[in-house]
């Protein structure tokens, strides 16, 4: 088996300040492009003979935005940050032995807003509010035929995009030797990609399936940071990360999650030699 993708990308963006006020804009453009091939040997006969690949060969996703974000002063204590962008995907799948070509064009906004409030010099209280999407890309929508599980993948041309509405607030502390900061977070997941039983069966008995955008989920998180230095050029950096995730199936059953992280963190220690020369062991 044999599979590749080559990215290309080019990003251009202007900043500047306008009083109180912070300006950011831009814009990118990126090519994805697969190609995959697959055979099967007899290692009896030493016949080799072509297979159905895992991914469309020569297929292609393009991806393009534009978009810009303002930070501005309210007063001496509060601040905010706002962005906005416009986004632009083309999916092309090539034809294969199970499936006709595909094009996909998808456009959509995503935004976001957030809120900063000094308490005191030192500790400021954070949240943010966003909304974005996923597009569809290769894998979801050209995984096809022969799958794990005793499933056989068919196409979905009308497959749509996810998506998400963030939120998080949380406190952060900043004093010449200590920083600290405790951040919640929740997840609301829409039209998410899931595999769905169609009830048929191919005629060797593989389960036939399909990715549709018919799954919810809900996920909880919790990160906590700190960055205490015990001199100019030694310096503790800790973090931990805890998720939960609840996710509500076509059938409106409801179960965990997928792809939900264990709790995890990281502790390190970086020790600056000189300018040049840094050490820095840490455990994850």
């Amino acid at each position: 088996e044999f599979n590749r993708s080559d990215l290309f990308g080019l990003m251009l963006n202007a900043s500047w300040d306008t009083g109180e006020s912070s300006w950011i804009i831009g814009g990118e453009y990126y090519q994805d492009r697969v190609a995959s091939q697959r055979l099967k040997e007899n290692i009896i006969s030493g016949q080799i003979n072509t297979s159905q690949s895992r991914f469309p060969d020569d297929s292609s996703v393009v991806q393009s935005a534009i978009y810009a974000n303002l930070e501005k002063q309210l007063g001496g204590r509060h601040s905010i940050s706002s962005g906005i962008r416009l986004s632009m995907v083309d999916i092309d799948l090539s034809e294969t032995a199970v499936s006709t070509a595909t094009f996909l064009n998808l456009n959509d906004l995503s935004a976001d807003i957030g809120w900063i409030f000094a308490l005191s010099d030192q500790v400021q209280l954070v949240a943010n509010l966003a909304h974005g999407f996923r597009a569809p890309n290769i894998f979801d929508m050209g995984t096809l035929g022969e799958r794990p599980g005793n499933r056989f993948n068919i196409p979905n041309p009308t497959l749509d995009s996810e998506y998400v509405t963030q939120f998080d607030t949380g406190i952060r502390s900043r004093t010449d030797r200590l920083n600290t900061e405790l951040i919640f977070y929740r997840l609301d997941y829409r039209d998410r990609i899931t595999s769905v039983l169609t009830g048929a069966t191919t005629t060797d008995g593989r389960d036939i399936v399909q990715s549709r955008n018919q799954a919810e989920a809900d996920i909880w998180g919790l990160e906590a940071a700190v960055n205490f230095s015990f001199h100019d050029n030694l310096i503790l950096d800790a973090i931990v990360n805890f998720a939960y995730g609840k996710e509500k199936e076509s059938n409106n059953t409801s179960v965990p999650a997928d792809r939900m992280p264990p709790f995890n963190g990281r502790v390190g220690l970086r020790y600056e030699l000189n300018e040049l020369l840094v050490f820095e062991p840490y455990i994850v």
